[in-house]
This record gives C-alpha cells, structure tokens and sequence, in this order.
C-alpha cells in the first residue's frame, strides 16, 4: 500500500507540474562603501554618493524624506547622515529610480 501511495505520488506531480514559476526581480541593491559623502538640505531631500575612496568614481544616489537612517544598529533621523561625510557604510537603493532607501554605518 505504502509503495502504491508512492508511485501515486509521483505520477501526480509529473501530471501536474508546479506552475507560476517566475524570475527574480532585483528591486534593491546593496553597496559598501568606504567613502561616502552627503549632501542634504532641511527639507530631507539630497545626494548621497558612494565609493571605494575620495578619488574613485561614485554612485550618486538620491535621498528624499523617505530614506531610512541606522546608526550602529538604532533608527536615527535622517539629517544626522551629515555625519557620514568621509566615513564608511552601506546603502541600500532603488535600482530603478537610483533613490536611497536605507543607509546603515
């Protein structure tokens, strides 16, 4: 009875295969930095570019009153990224719109 179940099995997920597979869609993308520099105004809304040294080419990114702010592992405001100017740290960005979401140091 077991190897009747078994085979029963088997033929039914060959009779039915799983459908609605689909790709992965990259929403997010993740960079550290060793460099960042930021620039923002008191309306929440600036730059923020990202790169492997002062002299390398960075990412520019846009920040906008949305962006989230982590600070050793605790929420901040999002003006205290001031703070980030020459300091590493990771952010997080809308690939499509090149708009930060989160940034962590």
């Amino acid at each position: 009875m077991k190897t009747f179940t078994y085979i029963l099995s088997l033929l039914a997920l060959l009779a039915f295969p799983v459908v609605g597979h689909s790709d992965f869609v990259v929403v997010n993308e993740s960079v550290e930095a060793a460099y960042i520099s930021v620039r923002i105004d008191k309306s929440l809304n600036g730059t923020i570019s990202v790169s492997d040294c002062a002299k390398c080419k960075a990412l520019k990114l846009k920040i906008n009153p949305d962006t989230k702010a982590k600070h050793k592992g605790k929420p901040v405001h999002l003006y205290k990224i001031k703070e980030l100017n020459g300091v590493p740290g990771t952010v997080t960005y809308d690939v499509k719109t090149k708009t930060a979401v989160r940034v962590r140091w």
